[in-house]
């Protein structure tokens, strides 16, 4: 004969859910620029620092093209300095009588559009600078780095897709399907 001795006792009742997880911040690294992979600077599942170089495109055509932006900015100043001089001389001599308004109107279109070309030419400058910096891939926060989806050598572009991953799994998110 089995004699059971029965207590008094909370019961947590218990439920079975399924769930997935998944990281709480996530980015997918990718070049802005073409180029050629020069350097991965990062092991496959390490972790990286936010703003660590993670990898490095061919700068030579960037390089070039910045250089080439400063030299036509340069000759977009020399020719604003020439409409300017020619502006004030064309203004001297109109009030004389010497320079019909025709011609003085020419000359104040000339030093306009002398202006919007320096404009341009600075504008294109801030971008070569830029996609300088492209060249240079950082990590944007701290994380935990993927698997590399090219080698060192392969061309990317902004439409190759993602070079890797980055992920932050501290904290992680639980997601419950009921």
């Amino acid at each position: 004969v089995s004699v059971v001795a029965l207590e008094d006792a909370k019961v947590r009742p218990s439920r079975d859910f399924v769930a997935r997880t998944a990281a709480s911040a996530r980015a997918d690294i990718a070049a802005r620029v073409e180029a050629e992979i020069k350097e991965i600077h990062f092991q496959e599942g390490s972790q990286v620092e936010a703003g660590q170089l993670v990898v490095s495109l061919e700068d030579t055509n960037a390089t070039a093209d910045l250089s080439q932006a400063k030299a036509e900015l340069e000759a977009s100043r020399a020719e604003v300095e020439s409409a300017s001089k020619n502006l004030k001389r064309g203004e001297d001599v109109s009030g004389k009588g010497y320079l019909s308004e025709a011609d003085l109107d020419k000359l104040r279109d000339r030093f306009n559009a002398a202006r919007g070309r320096l404009k341009a030419a600075e504008a294109a400058v801030e971008k070569a600078a830029n996609n300088l910096g492209y060249t240079e891939i950082r990590a944007p926060f701290e994380g935990w780095i993927g698997k590399s989806n090219f080698d060192v050598g392969a061309v990317v572009s902004p439409t190759s897709g993602a070079i890797t991953e980055l992920l932050v799994t501290d904290p992680i998110l639980s997601l419950i399907h009921i």
